[in-house]
């Protein structure tokens, strides 16, 4: 997770630093749920939290899964699998959620 958001900030790509990324993604992904359609007409505030929050937890809150203090790498854990739940739910990426579900088990 921490190398997906490191990769996101040095594409240079502007959607994801402006926070637009998923204005464009739900709309363009391979294989689509019906909840990423529903997902797709949020307003724009919605698109830059959703963004923001994915950041944080693919940057910064994928260390807090290595910290030796259990509440905390716990937080952690239940982060991931909460944008994990709503990864799957917007998109089929067939075993990539469920593989890092498990790994999140092991912390937890």
């Amino acid at each position: 997770m921490l190398l997906s958001g490191y990769v996101k900030l040095q594409s240079g790509c502007t959607t994801w630093t402006s926070l637009t990324a998923t204005e464009y993604h739900f709309a363009t992904q391979p294989l689509p749920t019906p909840m990423a359609w529903v997902l797709h007409q949020s307003p724009p505030i919605l698109h830059k939290l959703a963004v923001a929050a994915t950041m944080w937890a693919e940057g910064p809150g994928a260390f807090l899964l290595l910290v030796p203090f259990a509440p905390i790498a716990n937080f952690a854990a239940y982060v991931q699998l909460f944008l994990q739940t709503m990864i799957s739910l917007s998109g089929n990426y067939t075993f990539f959620n469920l593989l890092t579900m498990v790994l999140c088990a092991a912390v937890l």
